[in-house]
């Protein structure tokens, strides 16, 4: 039998794609007879219940890093330039944890430290500091690389003091992401090894960060959505989060445009809970679409794996049409799940 390895793995529990994966790569390595411990940076997007490590790890411990949500205050400019102040600060508060949770890895007997990347968690800022050989994988790049840095255009109307005061917003935000960016490109060099989903994932961690990196794909447990065929619903089935970047909307719109006597339901299948969506303001509007569209919509919060297999099997079609989305999980697993 090959070495078996101790593994420090950590991820921020994220209740996509993501954690779908690092739940397949630690059950199957964990099977192999390798030794996995799990560190959880907890933020914002975290959703530690799903699809939990716990079963397949020796050990658990998390560290919870919080960026204060400053853009309530009023007027604006203050609301800017306090958030850029705290972006300041958080900076050096998560330095100060990471170096501590790289002390804990650094004096354990690990053989490497994998650490899974994606848009919004910090973790990557562990690797300044640690000592042993590491594995990122990028699930994607940095989420700066949907906003656009630059100074904001500034109105050509307005007095010239609007003019101004809006360029100093616009330039506090704009300063804001450059800052976390810059810390994850310099940490995300600092890697040994860099895996990611595709090619069209290579091309952008190469333009973002000028690092090569090794294509790793995703894959599917076949015994869980390598179902018995089911009767076909008139269902589509969208999945992902509810989040604009998945446009679920136009998954509602376009089954609008079906004769009404045959428009088949529309079901959202959601990895969140109904008591913790990322941004509720989007599904409420997606509940108003529907139904002034006249569409049957169905929400399905945080599906098992059997119920999600089930879903993809009973749909007539899968629709998934996110903005700029790297190869994922969703395509193959109802590939998986389709007419054998």
């Amino acid at each position: 039998m090959s070495k078996q390895w101790k593994i420090a793995w950590i991820h921020n529990g994220d209740a996509g794609g993501s954690k779908r994966f690092t739940f397949e790569m630690v059950r199957r390595l964990a099977a192999r007879g390798h030794v996995i411990d799990e560190f959880i940076v907890s933020g914002v997007m975290s959703n530690e219940g799903y699809l939990p490590l716990a079963p397949f790890v020796r050990a658990s411990s998390k560290v919870a890093l919080r960026r204060s949500d400053l853009s309530w205050l009023r007027p604006y400019l203050l609301s800017s330039l306090t958030q850029l102040g705290a972006t300041f600060r958080a900076t050096r508060k998560v330095n100060r944890t990471m170096e501590r949770l790289a002390k804990t890895i650094n004096t354990a007997g690990y053989d490497y430290v994998h650490i899974d990347q994606y848009p919004c968690c910090r973790a990557i800022g562990v690797l300044p500091y640690l000592q042993k050989p590491t594995v990122v994988y990028s699930h994607e790049p940095s989420a700066v690389r949907y906003q656009d840095t630059s100074s904001e255009e500034v109105p050509a109307s307005g007095s010239a003091i609007i003019r101004y005061y809006n360029s100093l917003c616009a330039g506090a935000h704009a300063l804001s992401s450059y800052l976390i960016d810059c810390q994850d490109i310099a940490a995300t060099k600092l890697a040994q090894l860099i895996l990611t989903n595709s090619y069209f994932s290579k091309e952008v961690l190469f333009q973002r960060y000028g690092c090569h990196s090794t294509v790793c794909y995703y894959g599917v447990d076949c015994t869980a959505f390598g179902l018995a065929p089911l009767p076909v619903d008139p269902m589509v089935l969208s999945a992902g989060r509810i989040v604009r970047a998945k446009q679920h909307h136009l998954v509602i719109e376009a089954v609008a445009l079906i004769e009404r006597t045959q428009r088949p339901q529309v079901v959202i299948a959601t990895p969140e809970d109904v008591d913790g969506l990322a941004d509720p303001n989007y599904c409420e509007e997606l509940i108003r679409l529907a139904k002034d569209r006249e569409v049957d919509l169905a929400v399905r919060y945080r599906p098992s794996q059997p119920e999600l297999a089930r879903l993809y099997s009973q749909a007539m079609v899968l629709v998934f049409v996110p903005i700029m989305e790297p190869f994922g999980l969703v395509a193959l697993e109802a590939m998986a799940c389709g007419p054998q």
